[in-house]
């Protein structure tokens, strides 16, 4: 929970939303030593969970954010929230867009501001949130089944070489 993760970004963000919609819940999940950002009263923080949590965490929630300030050489954020079906939304670092498909989840100047907008928009859009959730779910590409067939055919393909 510190500033290369955006983390200020989702706590100012997070925390008008979530003053203003009481029936949603912004969770906070990491541990960070070096720690300079003050815990906000309106986030809950979870610290250190284990892989198996956050799936399931990230399988509940209808929306997950990942508004890295560094180059994430691989976003595991938006792999796993759209295997489950829950949509990511991420800033344009590194590798967190490689394996989007809808650029409404792409945050481009990766501000606070423009994260409540696309938050607040979903809130209000309930319908337009569920058609996102399908479609990140449906369009997902990297499922263990469809990686293990395309590696086989790689395999395959240089044994007969």
């Amino acid at each position: 929970l510190n500033k290369a993760k955006g983390f200020h970004i989702f706590q100012k963000a997070l925390s008008k939303f979530v003053l203003k919609n009481k029936n949603w819940r912004a969770i906070a999940v990491g541990t960070e030593p070096r720690r300079k950002i003050l815990p906000n009263k309106n986030i809950l923080e979870l610290g250190e969970a284990s892989n198996k949590k956050v799936l399931n965490l990230i399988s509940d929630s209808k929306i997950t954010v990942a508004c890295s300030c560094w180059n994430e050489p691989l976003g595991r954020l938006p792999i796993e929230s759209s295997s489950r079906g829950s949509f990511p939304i991420v800033s344009k670092k590194g590798g967190l867009t490689e394996t989007l498909s809808n650029k409404f989840s792409i945050l481009k100047n990766n501000n606070s501001n423009e994260l409540l907008k696309k938050i607040e928009y979903l809130f209000n859009n309930p319908s337009k949130l569920l058609k996102l959730q399908k479609k990140v779910f449906v369009n997902f590409k990297l499922s263990l089944k469809s990686t293990t067939k395309e590696l086989d055919y790689i395999r395959l393909s240089l044994i007969k070489k």
